[in-house]
């Protein structure tokens, strides 16, 4: 019985040393990523201001970074779908709306391509909500792709890949928050994919309590994925 005990206690010692490497990694990742494609934000986004959540009716702090022009090129930023909320993006699909159009507005990037389904009480898609956003803020039709039909990251890239080769695009950015880079990139490196990492330089994430739940959530994520596929 104590060997088995022992057994056990070296084994729970081993899986949180394990769980404790991937989610340093994962925040190492994120800032890393952070640093290394960070760029010139649009005027409007140097102050650090709150965003109402339109949910909770809770106030979240969204802090903007001043970033230097070293973004990475490639043929298409690949924009991860996130949640809508009436019709328009949630303030972090916002996000990542908005790092995509500026990768391609600074000649980063000669396509977005966004993606995501349809979610529970929403009309349309997605995609389709970050398509009608971004022409609005200047980018043309003929330079977005979409698809409409995933629900999470995995299919966000699995279903992304018949448009990719239809469309010609070899190299790809992945768009994400800094936190979920880390298997966004995994991912994306399964599928075969010509990928580097271009997180959005803003995050909602900020006090501790937030980033400790993200992390924890894109760690339980991860080792699933890793373990399970």
């Amino acid at each position: 019985m104590k060997r088995i005990i022992r057994v056990a206690i070296v084994l729970g010692m081993l899986l949180l040393s394990y769980v404790g490497y991937v989610a340093g990694s994962i925040a190492w990742y994120g800032e890393c990523t952070l640093t290394a494609s960070t760029h010139l934000v649009r005027d409007a986004d140097i102050n650090t201001h709150n965003k109402a959540d339109s949910k909770t009716k809770t106030k979240t702090k969204t802090k903007t970074k001043i970033r230097t022009n070293t973004a990475p090129l490639a043929d298409a930023a690949i924009v991860l779908g996130a949640a809508v909320w009436d019709g328009q993006p949630s303030p972090v699909f916002e996000e990542r709306i908005n790092h995509g159009i500026w990768l391609y507005q600074h000649h980063k990037v000669k396509t977005l391509i966004f993606t995501g389904g349809v979610g529970a009480g929403d009309t349309q898609s997605e995609a389709q909500v970050a398509k009608a956003y971004a022409i609005a803020h200047g980018v043309p039709a003929s330079a977005i792709l979409q698809e409409g039909r995933s629900k999470y990251t995995r299919e966000n890239l699995r279903f992304i890949q018949p448009v990719i080769v239809e469309a010609g695009v070899q190299t790809v950015l992945i768009v994400s928050d800094p936190l979920h880079m880390k298997r966004a990139m995994r991912m994306a490196t399964d599928f075969g994919l010509q990928a580097k990492p271009s997180p959005t330089p803003t995050t909602r994430y900020q006090s501790v309590k937030a980033k400790a739940k993200m992390l924890w959530s894109e760690t339980k994520y991860y080792l699933g994925y890793v373990w399970f596929g």
